[in-house]
Parts: C-alpha cells; sequence; structure tokens
C-alpha cells in the first residue's frame, strides 16, 4: 500500500453496518477480481481510487443484472467486459458517506467507492475485524440496509384520501420523490421532492399536471419531518389539497426500498373497510383549515385583494407575499413598464411585502437585465486586476426588464475568445443568472416583459425556467365580449345607431375578426378594442380590416404543383376544419385540436417536402403555430452513436422546432434493426409529441410499407397520429408536365415533339423502387442542359 496512507485514517459514518448482502459479495468480487490503488489528494481534500472496473455509471447497470453476472461466472455484463485491462480514476471526498452515490446512478451503494474503502481496510489490517462487528451488529439489530432509521407512519397511509394515495404511489413509482439515507440532528426526516409545494395547486392531485422541472436532483426542494409524528397538512397549505402528497410519497417509498410493500397493502386495505369515517374527518379537517387560511390570508393580501378575477394565478401570489415561510420571491409579470396597469401592478406587490416587513422598505430599483448584469453583479478591481463578484443586498426589491437585449448580448457573449472583455460579459451574466435563480438569498426580483419575451428567456437557462415557470403572473385577457363592450364605448354616436339595427350580424362579424386575427395584431385588450373602433369610424361604417389569413391562401399554393389531386383534396378539408376550430371561438364553442402531427408516405420526389412547407404556412397564418417555419431532419440530426447522447440530442432539434413544424424524412430508419439508440429518439419525440402538442407539429415522412412497420414499433406513436396523406407516383403525363413548367420557368423555348422522347424515358424508368419522381425530372432537365449546352447554337 502507498506510503502517504499508513498515516491516514478513511472514517465513514457506520462503515460496514448497513451495508447490504448484495452490495457487499459485489465488493468483495471486485476486491478480489479487480486491481485497486488508493491516492490521497490533500489539496483538494479527496481520496482518488484507481481500478480497472468497467463504468457502471454511464451503462446504468443495476445491481442485480451485475451480481447475476458474478453468481453465474461471466466476465462480462451486456456484451461488455467487466473487468479491464486499463486503470481508470475517479474520486470521493474523502469524508464522503458510503451511502453517496450519482444522481442518475441505479445502485444503492457505489461498488467501486465501497470496494475501495474495503481494499483499504484490508491494506490497513483491519477489514476483518469490520466484517465481523457488522455481522455481530447485524445479528442483534433490526436492520434496515436503505436507512439508518424505521419509520412507523402507517397513520398517513391508513388516513390519504384515496386521490392524494393516487398521486403519491404515482410519484413513487415514476422517482419523483426520495428520502436521504439518515436523519438530521433535530431527528427529522429529509424528504426531497421534485415540484415546489405549489405547483401541486395548480395540479390538483393529477400527476399529469405538474410542471415538469427538471430531473437534476441536485436542485430538488425538500421538507422535513419528524420521524416519529409528521403532519398531514402544512400550516400555510401552499398546495391546497388537504393533505399532504409529499408525505404520504416519501412513506410509500420508504417502504419500497425496505422490502415492506405488504404494509401498504394493509394500510390502504383498513381505509376501504373506513372510507366513509375517514373521509368525512378529513373533510371536516379540511374545511377548518381552509377557512383559518383564507382568513389569515386576506388580511395579509391586503393591496392585491382588488385582482381577484383579474390576474393570472393571483391565488398563488397571495400565498406568495403573505406565507411567513416565504422569504424570497423569483416572479415574472407579462406586460410592460409602459403600461401603467402593469406599474400599478407591481407597485401593489411591494406594498403587501413592505407591511409583511419582507423588504427593506426602500424604493424598487428599476434596471434592465443588461444593467443587472454589468452594474451590480461584477466589476474589476483597478488595483489588483481581478473580477470582484457582489451579492445584492437582503430584502431588496429589482424590478427588470429589456429581456430582448439580454438574451442577445447573452447569447453574443456566451463564447468567449482571447478578448478580455468578452470573458469579463460572460462572466458577468453567469454570475447575473446566479443572482437571479438564487434561493438562499432573501430578495425580491420581478422580471417584466411579453409573453414571447418570457419564454425565450425561459428557454436560455434551464436554472431560470426551473425557478420562474411557475411562478409567471399578468392581467387575463379580455374576453371577446370585453372587447366587444370597449368597441362599443369608442365608436360614434351615429355608428352605435345603426349598428344596434343590425347588432346580432355585427357582433358576430366583430368576435370572427378577434378569433381569426388577435394573435397577429401588434396590441391586444384595450388598445385592441380602440384600434377596432378607431378604424369604423375612420371608414365612418362598421367594418374591420381584412383578416390576416384569406381562404385562397392553399389554393394559390397549389397553382404551381402539377398532379397529387388526393393530397390537394385532403389538406383543403384540413384548412376547413382549421378555420372551423378559429371561429369557433368566436362562438365561444370549446372545440379542441386533434393531433396535428402527421404520417406523409410515397416515393421519394413526390412533393412531401413542399407540401409540409405549405402546411407550416397555413398552420402559422390561422395562428395554430407561432412560427413560419419547417425544421428539416433525419434520423443522423436524432440519433447519436454513444450511450446517453440521443436524448440530448433529440431534444435540442425538438427545442429548435418549438412553434413550427418538425419534419423527419425517411423515419423509418430511425428504427430498422431495434436500434436501441433509435427507439430512445422515437420515445423522447412520442413524449414531446404530448408535452408540446400545442407549440408543436411533427410530420413523419418516408415509403408506405417502411412507414407501416415504425408506426408498429412503439404504439404511442400511432396514437399521436392525426392525419395520414399517401403521395402517389406521378403518372406519365404530370412527369412531361412537371418537365415542361420547370423548363418554362428557366426560360427555353419546348419543341412539341419533345413530348414523344420524354413519355419513352419516363415509360422506361418509372415504376422503379428508386426511379425518383420529380427528382428524376430533374435530373433530366438536368442532362439535357448539359447536352444543349454542348451544341454550337445560342
Amino acid at each position: 500500500m502507498e506510503n502517504e496512507l499508513q498515516n491516514f485514517n478513511w472514517e465513514t459514518k457506520n462503515e460496514l453496518k448497513y451495508v447490504s448482502d448484495k452490495s457487499l459479495k459485489i465488493a468483495k468480487y471486485f476486491l478480489e477480481k479487480a486491481q485497486f490503488s488508493i491516492k490521497i489528494d490533500k489539496d483538494n481534500n479527496n481520496i482518488v481510487i484507481s481500478n480497472n472496473i468497467m463504468n457502471l455509471c454511464d451503462n446504468l447497470h443495476t445491481e442485480d443484472e451485475l451480481l447475476d453476472a458474478i453468481e453465474n461466472n461471466n466476465w462480462t455484463l451486456n456484451g461488455e467486459t467487466i473487468i479491464r485491462n486499463s486503470c481508470q480514476n475517479f474520486k470521493r471526498k474523502i469524508n464522503c458517506s458510503l451511502d453517496h452515490v450519482c444522481v442518475n446512478c441505479k445502485f444503492n451503494k457505489c461498488p467501486k467507492y465501497l470496494a475501495g474503502y474495503m481494499y483499504y481496510l484490508r491494506e490497513k489490517g483491519m477489514l476483518e475485524d469490520k466484517l465481523k462487528e457488522r455481522e455481530e451488529f447485524r445479528a442483534n439489530n433490526i436492520v434496515n440496509d436503505e436507512f439508518t432509521f424505521n419509520l412507523m407512519w402507517d397513520k398517513i397511509l391508513m388516513n390519504a384520501p384515496e386521490n392524494i394515495y393516487k398521486l403519491a404511489y404515482e410519484m413513487a413509482e415514476n422517482d419523483l420523490v426520495y428520502i436521504e439515507k439518515e436523519v438530521n440532528k433535530a431527528n427529522c426526516v429529509v424528504i426531497h421532492v421534485r415540484n415546489h409545494c405549489k405547483d401541486f395547486r395548480i395540479s390538483g392531485a393529477d400527476i399529469k399536471k405538474l410542471p415538469n422541472v427538471g430531473r437534476d436532483k441536485n436542485l430538488w426542494p425538500s421538507i422535513r419531518r419528524n420521524i416519529d409524528s409528521p403532519i398531514n397538512i402544512c400550516k400555510d397549505y401552499v398546495c391546497a389539497l388537504g393533505y399532504c402528497p409529499i408525505i404520504v410519497a416519501a412513506y410509500i417509498y420508504f417502504l419500497k426500498k425496505t422490502g415492506n410493500e405488504n404494509k401498504i397493502h394493509a394500510c390502504r386495505l383498513y381505509y376501504e373497510e373506513n372510507k366513509k369515517e375517514i373521509d368525512i374527518e378529513n373533510a371536516n379537517k379540511n374545511d377548518k383549515k381552509i377557512e383559518e387560511i383564507k382568513l389569515e390570508t386576506s388580511k395579509k393580501a391586503g393591496e392585491l385583494e382588488k385582482y381577484r378575477n383579474k390576474i393570472e394565478n393571483i391565488d398563488l401570489l397571495i400565498d406568495m407575499v403573505s406565507s411567513k415561510f416565504q422569504n424570497n420571491m423569483h416572479c415574472m409579470i407579462k406586460g410592460s413598464l409602459d403600461d401603467g396597469r402593469t406599474l400599478e401592478f407591481i407597485d401593489d406587490i411591494i406594498k403587501s411585502l413592505n407591511a409583511s416587513s419582507k423588504t427593506n422598505n426602500e424604493k424598487p430599483i428599476f434596471q434592465t437585465l443588461q444593467q443587472f448584469a454589468s452594474d451590480n453583479t461584477i466589476k474589476k478591481n483597478n488595483e489588483s486586476g481581478r473580477i470582484e463578484y457582489f451579492n445584492i443586498k437582503p430584502k431588496q426589491v429589482f424590478v427588470l426588464d429589456g429581456i430582448e437585449e439580454f438574451i442577445e448580448d447573452y447569447n453574443l457573449y456566451k463564447e468567449t475568445d482571447s478578448s478580455s472583455y468578452r470573458e469579463l460579459r460572460k462572466k458577468q451574466f453567469s454570475h447575473a443568472i446566479n443572482l437571479l435563480t438564487s434561493m438562499c438569498d432573501e430578495n425580491y426580483i420581478f422580471i417584466v416583459g411579453d409573453e414571447s419575451k418570457i419564454e425565450q428567456l425561459l428557454d436560455l437557462n434551464q436554472k431560470i425556467k426551473f425557478i420562474y415557470q411557475n411562478n409567471i403572473f399578468g392581467f387575463s385577457d379580455l374576453t371577446k365580449e370585453e372587447l366587444y363592450n370597449e368597441y362599443l364605448k369608442n365608436i360614434r354616436i351615429k355608428l352605435l345607431g345603426e349598428l344596434r339595427k343590425n347588432e346580432d350580424a355585427y357582433r358576430k362579424e366583430f368576435f370572427e375578426f378577434i378569433s381569426l386575427n388577435e394573435k397577429f395584431l401588434p396590441f391586444k385588450d384595450l388598445e385592441l378594442a380602440k384600434y377596432l373602433a378607431e378604424y369604423s369610424n375612420l371608414k365612418n361604417e362598421i367594418c374591420f380590416p381584412e383578416n390576416i389569413y384569406k381562404k385562397e391562401t392553399i389554393a394559390e399554393s397549389f397553382e404551381d404543383i402539377v398532379g397529387m389531386e388526393s393530397v390537394k383534396r385532403k389538406l383543403k378539408e384540413l384548412e376547413k376544419y382549421m378555420l372551423f376550430q378559429a371561429k369557433s371561438k368566436a362562438s365561444d364553442l370549446n372545440v379542441s385540436l386533434n393531433n396535428l402531427h402527421m404520417i406523409f408516405t410515397g416515393n421519394p420526389g413526390t412533393g412531401k417536402t413542399t407540401i409540409a412547407r405549405i402546411i407550416a404556412k397555413m398552420l402559422y397564418d390561422l395562428g395554430i403555430i407561432k412560427e413560419n417555419k419547417l425544421i428539416e431532419v433525419s434520423k443522423k440530426d436524432l440519433v447519436a452513436k454513444y450511450i446517453g447522447q440521443t436524448g440530448p440530442k433529440t431534444a435540442e432539434v425538438i427545442q429548435k422546432a418549438l412553434g413550427g413544424v418538425l419534419f423527419i424524412d425517411e423515419a423509418y430508419s430511425i428504427t430498422q434493426g431495434k436500434d436501441p439508440f433509435g427507439l430512445e429518439a422515437v420515445a423522447t419525440l412520442i413524449k414531446a409529441m404530448e408535452d408540446y402538442k400545442d407549440k408543436l407539429v411533427v410530420i413523419f415522412a418516408g415509403y408506405k410499407d417502411e412507414m407501416l412497420s415504425f408506426l408498429n414499433s412503439n404504439s404511442g406513436i400511432s396514437s399521436r397520429i392525426g392525419y395520414t396523406f399517401d403521395f402517389p407516383d406521378y403518372t406519365t403525363d404530370e412527369l412531361i408536365e412537371i418537365f415542361n413548367r420547370k423548363m418554362s420557368k428557366m426560360g427555353f423555348n419546348i419543341e412539341p415533339d419533345i413530348n414523344i422522347e420524354l413519355k419513352k424515358i419516363c415509360s422506361y424508368f418509372s415504376g422503379r423502387r428508386n426511379f425518383g419522381n420529380g427528382r428524376f425530372v430533374d435530373k433530366v432537365i438536368q442532362e439535357t442542359i448539359i447536352k444543349h449546352s454542348q451544341r454550337d447554337t445560342e
């Protein structure tokens, strides 16, 4: 053993006592078969363990898979060699617990770290004694291989309402909650959960409505509950559920991890037998608590009470302002600092915070995000030349706008070069984002911007999205009825009299205009109503501007397209349905959009990409998607070569396509040969098709037979497809027409008898698998022009 370890004491809490038999068996195997060496990195306080064991982290193998391979004397796991020829290092802090595992690890204890510790004990001559101590301890104590404590929270499960129990069970099943291995100093269990308590107010008890705030468990919020007497309702009642799903989920997690699932069923059997009495008791407790909290919250809400039914998520905002447990706030306000309503709203929030003694009562600091990044976060010390980082004052209120400029500069400076200024700016932005997302500092940050800019900022950085995405407040849009009433207030008396004579017709026309055009106009609410009134006043009659979307859009797009009659007919049907869906809002019909994701089947060169572009423009013009863009990709753009890269690669493409149409050509190739990376890409796409069904349209394209196999590769695909377009091959006459049209557009004069030769050529090649259709015509045109260029004529 290295000399430097002779005087080094490697101590871990509980040592081997709580190591399970499975984990110990794997560690002993590694200790016997693998090569180990240990060094101490004193500067960084790390233990450096060198070994020649396969990479268990990236491959995400399970403990049972590894143990099965060991017991069957297999030297490989899923085709990879377990013990390798070369060694590699990994580090752990000297005081790191044996329970420490990486975020995505499937092991209860890191096999390499445990084997390294046992190697240390063996080299010190301590291993046999430690193993005997373990055996004696486990013989005389009730041992739990997962935790250093035992929980007896049966009453929580016995009394949990059915909807809360179902939500909690799904949370435990889907790894949305976990418990730390040891209790803290206050004898409390530390529970980590993916979602904040306030997220449950938004979702109710429906797990599908819980916002996805990221899988990084290091960012998850936590709560603490006494090991002996957990409570089932928060003092602040932020979730408004009446019974805490987090505690129920944590106990289910505990019972599952410790092999006591029978207790879950026993507790729920008690609930079923006493359901009526338990539900009545829960309801009484809940009603009483609601009244107490409503009364207390109403007193604290102060200036914000007047915004009920006017501001989206106002109840959540009032909870945040009035809660004594919330000593900071990160919010986004939809609006503009040029808008008096928005300024008054922010002022009233600050007044309510002042009344709760949460701020320092100084005037709020109004800045752009760029100023916040440069003036208030990092400055360069002229004497030392070093960059100094500053934290903002406690209890300070910041009101920040200028989102667009901030994003532009952030993207400009995120890649550094030799310029010291660019490096400084990058560090400024990085520190600014840390301040904007810090959950430890007592400060209040309001970022103001319109909805589209807010969405761009959320997509800029994962931490910003995590912290702010559920704290977005703004005035609710005026209903069509309210817009109409505002319109009436602003038109001339003479026009108002004219309108009253045929009000039903004019009212319907007004509603239809709003439904079709509202998303495209540069103003909304009161400004929109005044604009329409001024338009009528100027024209001196009750009339409205032209619709941005015109019915002839699709027909015009078809003018240069040869053939495809069945596709054109189906596309016109789709257009009519989209128009009906848009107009239905005018009559307050709640017609929800079907899945707009599509399948295009057909041979190459049959116009699939062309039609996809037409569909993208139509959906944009109708306000179904936000951007007129078509992102064209194939398998190579979605599927990576190495483990762990396909998911992020596919997700990056999806993010790029959000707001538009994603066109995946030769989609069948993704799953050919049951490629696991391809299947992962499909799974990522399917989730996005559901999560972003209001923001993204996906079109899969390819050969007809192969696309059928693609659909069968995952049942989730076909269930999300709303439309299928079949693109037939062009007939010989259609191919000739395409040739003539393209040549004429280039300015060539075509001799009439050329069609005879064309017919022979097209008839000979058509029908073959790789014929190419329109692409074949392009090739013929190219060959024709090349041949023509060789002639000695003008």
